[in-house]
This record gives C-alpha cells, structure tokens and sequence, in this order.
C-alpha cells in the first residue's frame, strides 16, 4: 500500500524523494518476498532507489533466510 500511495503522491506533484516501508523478520523470510518487492516496484513504475526498507539489527540474526532475502532484494 505505501508504494501505491507513494506513486499517487508523486503523480499529483508532491516532491517526495523516497518511501520508508518497515520489514519485520517474519516478512523477509516468508517465501518469494523479494520478488513480490520487486513486483510491486514494477507495477507502480517506481524506481528500487525510491524504496527504503527499514529492518533492525535483530533480523540479521534470524538466519540464513532472512539474510538470504536481504542479498535477493539488493540484487534486484
């Protein structure tokens, strides 16, 4: 919803530079997260650059999924 968003508001003028979505865990580890990122992204003709995906330091810590993920969404 908050890339949705973000594209409406860029479309109707506001000056936005980037969007800050928090990721939890749970998400980065759930399967195929990094392409339905990249799928949104796509489908709301929005840049990777405009996105900034917070996590905490705990997620590094959850494993190798989740670190996993994390090199999937840089990659793409």
């Amino acid at each position: 919803q908050a890339l949705r968003d973000f594209a409406g508001w860029r479309r109707r003028g506001i000056p936005l530079e980037h969007v800050s979505v928090n990721v939890s865990p749970r998400q980065l580890a759930e399967p195929g997260f990094p392409d339905r990122v990249a799928g949104l992204l796509a489908r709301t003709a929005l840049p990777a650059a405009v996105l900034q995906l917070e996590i905490t330091e705990g997620v590094l810590s959850e494993g190798a999924t989740t670190e996993a993920a994390i090199h999937e969404l840089a990659a793409h």
